[in-house]
């Protein structure tokens, strides 16, 4: 008997200029539904202002009644507010924002998730804004500063469809969990864990202090560190506004990259590279071949990076902390993990430039880059003392995705002398500022070391609800091998707990995802993985008849 489907419907509010955003959401919800939530049991349904139907009522009273039936909630702006809603509104998309913010919670009402979306404007209108504008911009820092939700910014409509469709991948999983039956004394499948306590250098991590200060590429990054984004990009466009500067383009590219906006990074990267060769200014070369490098190194890997860097150390010849960087860069993509003779002569070259800056982002990189060699050359202590120092001077200079790298590695270091409860301090550290990023490939990662070293100090039911947590972020990265593992886990753990029933929901979840797989050798295990559950459960419950 095939399952009911279970409906969604999603509202978008957007003023008016947005079209072909508000054209996208709905093709984009149309193919996810086809390629992947019906035949996991939900179904999307878009609604938008075009629905509704005219009548004798205000007509925003009339949009509410649709919304207020919503369970999602999509905000998009962009370059305009819109007019006064005649409710006392400062405009029509924002009295649907506030209702929707007021049905959260309420019982009564299906609304249960908000996301706002910005589509980004180019900075030199961020300096003139006008009242529009102005206002969205006023909005946006307001979600900032007060922390009410958190936000997404795109350049492109392929941007917003990559942002939407995480969404929809999030919302069908929290679907499925909330439809699958508990089994009695089990961990309920996709239960949080107990929220991770950070260490107070962590917390100054999250949230550095910066004092306000005259505009300077400087400022802007200490900005974005402590995640003041609209105050940074608004740095930005000061600086961009005027004579081309090449070294403030490449940190404004560096400042897209971190916001995931990987489209205008490149488009600002290649503006870069071609203004400093259009006045063979050979420094700028090296600075946009530089920002290049380590933004195709993330999209692309060594072999694609490794000539740009190359490059970029044949242009910068001062020695200063640009030289410093390139050749720290290049020490760190000529290492490889398998190879302790790689990147010697690079590491020795890039430790004399960055002794000789003296630049604490830098002698972060460069402690954890000699720490990363000494983990592999079986040196664990003097791994962990470097790591500690690269964690301890990183603080407030470098982004929290970095640090979040430091503390894990520290953890890996950490577990393998046997400290499993320092190495859980780690993880959680990482996953604290993985998760400040929303960077949920690292945090998946994170989660699922943390649940192995939960697991080792024997805490299985705070090791399982990780596990879980772990394979509902793998599931919607859609790296469905990693699930199907950290599934197997949670499988072990309440096999061992005597959870039968939880154990046969478990392998349920783990057949369905055995079929998105496409190495038949992993299929085949994973099935043979089932078939001896299955077999083990009928035996414990044949016994337990007798």
């Amino acid at each position: 008997m095939t399952s009911p489907l279970i409906g969604h419907r999603i509202f978008v509010a957007s003023p008016g200029g947005l079209g072909s955003v508000r054209s996208r959401f709905k093709s984009v919800i149309a193919k996810y539904n086809e390629d992947d939530a019906m035949r996991r049991g939900v179904v999307f349904i878009p609604v938008g202002w075009e629905a509704t139907l005219g009548g004798f009522e205000r007509p925003q009273s009339i949009i509410n009644k649709q919304l207020e039936e919503c369970d999602s909630l999509v905000l998009v702006l962009h370059d305009r507010w819109g007019t006064p809603s005649t409710a006392g509104y400062a405009s029509n998309t924002m009295e649907e924002f506030e209702l929707s913010r007021g049905w959260l919670g309420d019982e009564s009402k299906p609304m249960s998730t908000i996301q706002v979306l910005f589509k980004a404007v180019e900075p030199e209108r961020l300096t003139d804004a006008g009242p529009q504008l102005q206002a969205v911009q006023d909005f946006k820092k307001k979600i900032q500063d007060e922390d009410l939700l958190m936000y997404h910014q795109f350049d492109s409509d392929d941007e917003f469809e990559g942002i939407l469709r995480k969404l929809l991948a999030e919302l069908v999983w929290n679907a499925e969990q909330e439809s699958r039956p508990k089994a009695s004394g089990s961990t309920p499948v996709g239960s949080s864990a107990p929220a991770a306590k950070p260490t107070p250098a962590e917390t100054t991590a999250l949230a550095p202090q910066v004092p306000d200060e005259a505009p300077s590429i400087d400022y802007a990054e200490r900005l974005a560190n402590a995640h003041r984004w609209i105050e940074a990009e608004r740095v930005f466009a000061t600086l961009l506004t005027g004579e081309v500067d090449v070294p403030t383009m490449v940190a404004y590219a560096t400042f897209l990259v971190r916001q995931r906006r990987r489209v205008k990074a490149a488009a600002v990267l290649n503006d870069a590279a071609a203004a400093a060769k259009a006045v063979g200014n050979r420094r700028w070369e090296g600075l946009a071949a530089l920002a290049k490098a380590k933004f195709v190194h993330t999209v692309e890997g060594e072999e694609a990076s490794l000539p740009l860097v190359t490059s970029a150390v044949g242009d910068l010849q001062d020695p200063d902390a640009d030289r410093a960087d390139a050749l720290l860069t290049l020490a760190d993509f000529s290492y490889h993990d398998d190879d302790p003779a790689s990147g010697v002569e690079e590491l020795q070259a890039a430790q004399e430039a960055v002794l000789h800056a003296d630049v604490p982002r830098l002698v972060a990189r460069l402690n954890a880059l000699i720490a990363r060699r000494a983990f592999n050359e079986e040196r664990i202590d003097e791994a962990i003392d470097l790591y500690k120092g690269a964690i301890a001077t990183a603080a407030g200079v470098l982004a929290n995705i970095e640090i979040g790298e430091m503390h894990v590695a520290l953890g890996v270091a950490q577990e393998r002398t046997g400290m499993v409860d320092d190495a859980l301090q780690s993880y959680r550290n990482g996953g604290a500022l993985f998760e400040s990023e929303e960077v949920s490939a690292k945090l998946a990662d994170a989660l699922d070391l943390q649940a192995n070293a939960e697991l080792e100090l024997g805490r299985s039911e705070v090791a399982a609800a990780l596990y879980e947590r772990a394979a509902g972020l793998f599931e919607t990265l859609t790296r469905y091998g990693s699930a199907v593992d950290a599934y197997l886990s949670v499988s072990k753990i309440e096999e061992t707990l005597g959870h039968d029933g939880a154990v046969e929901l478990v392998m349920e979840r783990v057949l369905e995802l055995a079929g998105r797989l496409t190495d038949q050798k992993e299929i085949d295990e994973i099935y043979q993985i089932l078939e001896a559950s299955r077999v083990a459960r009928e035996e414990r419950a044949a016994a337990s008849a007798d």
